[in-house]
């Protein structure tokens, strides 16, 4: 959901500063990435050396994740939303140039 809505209202917020100055997106893009930045060192919990060491002796058991039936659920139905979701950018692209763009001018309508 964090995907959809960043692309949603990240176009058109983009759209409204760059009308303002354009410059001004890579200001807006570099301070959102500090401020990210920021937020994680402070939200993320602090792992020291002592710690890593001591999850280090202890031996895991990892089993195969093509053995996972849910796991493989899961990526099957990813790779078909994936899958429908780029053939609707391509879609898309191809509705805009042939509804909006003329074919012997090049421009639009």
């Amino acid at each position: 959901m964090a995907i959809n809505l960043g692309w949603g209202v990240g176009g058109g917020l983009g759209g409204f500063i760059a009308s303002k100055n354009y410059q001004s997106l890579c200001w807006v893009d570099g301070i959102t990435n500090i401020v990210a930045a920021i937020l994680l060192l402070i939200i993320l919990p602090k792992v020291f050396l002592a710690q890593q060491q001591k999850k280090g002796k202890e031996k895991q058991v990892y089993a195969s994740p093509y053995k996972d039936k849910s796991f493989l659920y899961y990526i099957f139905l990813k790779l078909l939303f994936a899958t429908c979701f780029f053939n609707c950018l391509q879609l898309f692209l191809y509705f805009l140039k042939k509804n909006f763009f003329s074919a012997n001018r090049g421009t639009a309508l």
